[in-house]
């Protein structure tokens, strides 16, 4: 009889789910799973909820019409298709990681013209604001950042006021240079971002802020390499 009862207590703990106790074994992922598939949803009468917009930055901000008159001819380079303003004078690269510069006249009372260069790297774009950053000793006297885009290509920008430190080799003396100005722009490209700065007396990168707008505003990607 009492074994009969035992039984009956058995098959009624498991009927009901469990009767408690240290030999409970607890759910599984795979139990819970199955638990929220099986419980009615929501979504028959209640309508889903509109997409997020992507979070992509807005356009570049072009120039007033009419501030800057770019040249007809476009140049190709580092996959680039682009045209300068009419002032800029092109330059045999310095440098043989330098895929193309341009020499932007000084403005009145300045020593010294700007100079504009652009590259092309397998580099991430915080290494390359890192870079520009640490030439005004990573402390701009002024600086800001925004991030932009030319047509589909992410573009970060940036705007440094300082004491610009510059060295033409590993071996040759550091130059500095107060009240210099650095306008840079970091496409966002694969397999290599470009790098495009303009840098010089701030007065003169002042005289040129425009035509550097304009020239980021007419690039468009170029599969192929072509003399201007």
């Amino acid at each position: 009889m009492r074994i009969l009862v035992l039984f009956v207590v058995s098959v009624g703990c498991l009927l009901l789910g469990g009767c408690g106790g240290a030999d409970r074994t607890a759910p599984t992922p795979a139990d819970e799973d199955r638990s929220l598939a099986a419980k009615p949803s929501d979504s028959a009468s209640t309508p889903p909820a509109p997409a997020e917009p992507a979070d992509e930055p807005p356009p570049l901000l072009a120039p007033p019409a009419g501030a800057v008159e770019l040249e007809s001819l476009a140049w190709t380079r580092a996959g680039l298709r682009f045209r300068v303003p009419k002032s800029w004078i092109p330059q045999p690269p310095r440098s043989q990681y330098l895929e193309a510069e341009f020499t932007l006249p000084r403005a009145k009372g300045d020593a010294q013209d700007g100079r504009l260069t652009i590259t092309s790297v397998s580099s991430a774009v915080e290494d390359g604001v890192a870079l520009w950053r640490k030439q005004f000793g990573d402390r701009p006297e002024k600086e800001s950042r925004q991030r932009r885009r030319i047509g589909d290509i992410p573009v970060t920008l940036i705007d440094y006021t300082g004491t610009y430190r510059d060295q033409a080799s590993a071996e040759a003396p550091l130059v500095e240079s107060p009240g210099f100005r650095m306008l840079g722009a970091i496409l966002e490209m694969r397999p290599k971002a470009r790098f495009i700065k303009a840098y010089g007396p701030a007065k003169t990168i002042a005289a040129h802020a425009d035509g550097f707008s304009a020239m980021l505003g007419a690039i468009k990607p170029a599969w192929r390499d072509e003399e201007p």
